[in-house]
């Protein structure tokens, strides 16, 4: 997908959001107890960068359409979180495996923006998070056993991210 986001560009052209396609690749072959996972938590949170990325934003607040497919594009259902965190628990084979027995997985994980003039976040620009800025989407997996409740196996988790920016280029000033 695309991760640099003009609002301009989108208010020349009616529009409200870009979509962005990403994935998570999630690789826990060193794991010890690797044979014991049944499920991956997916846990996702959002920030900017003028906060050095460290507060939770609001999710509903600029993006929208959050999704996490299976290996057969269906979406996954959130499993808990709130208007800061998402997360989804996953049956590890309800998932793509990037190479069979590799313990590696593929998640798609895809989101509309919302950007420019036309959308609702330059209608919340008067809040005190809304601004144009560079924005991380933060993604944490950890292993579940076959007793959900117990929790990430100690060890499994990580977490990476993506970051995209969210500007209104003034294509003038450029040559």
């Amino acid at each position: 997908g695309q991760l640099g986001i003009d609002g301009k560009d989108l208010d020349k052209n009616n529009r409200q959001y870009v979509l962005i396609n990403s994935a998570a690749y999630y690789n826990f072959s060193g794991f010890n107890q690797k044979l014991a996972a049944r499920y991956i938590k997916l846990t996702i949170t959002l920030a900017k960068k003028s906060d050095n990325y460290e507060e939770a934003l609001r999710i509903p607040d600029y993006l929208f359409d959050f999704e996490v497919l299976d290996k057969n594009g269906d979406s996954v259902e959130e499993t808990s979180g709130t208007d800061t965190s998402y997360s989804f628990i996953i049956l590890l084979s309800d998932l793509e495996e990037t190479d069979p027995g590799s313990y590696s997985y593929y998640i798609p994980i895809n989101f509309k923006v919302y950007s420019g003039n036309n959308s609702d976040f330059e209608h919340k620009v008067g809040d005190s998070n809304m601004e144009y800025s560079n924005y991380r989407v933060i993604v944490t997996a950890g292993l579940l056993g076959e007793n959900v409740e117990a929790g990430i196996m100690t060890g499994s988790d990580g977490s990476d991210h993506i970051v995209y920016t969210n500007a209104k280029i003034h294509s003038e000033v450029i040559d």
